[in-house]
């Protein structure tokens, strides 16, 4: 992102556990966003 955009970014991989949805997550900061990190075992997927 630096050398392109002149921009620090870095990214978090995100998945919804409840879409399954996956994809990049941009944060601002180095810690940004790892206060929401779930562990997969405390995940509970609800399949209707």
């Amino acid at each position: 992102m630096r050398q392109q955009y002149n921009v620090k970014a870095s990214y978090r991989y995100r998945c919804n556990p409840q879409t399954g949805e996956t994809g990049p997550l941009p944060v601002w900061s180095i810690d940004a966003m790892k206060n929401q990190i779930i562990v997969e075992s405390e995940v509970v997927i609800d399949h209707g």
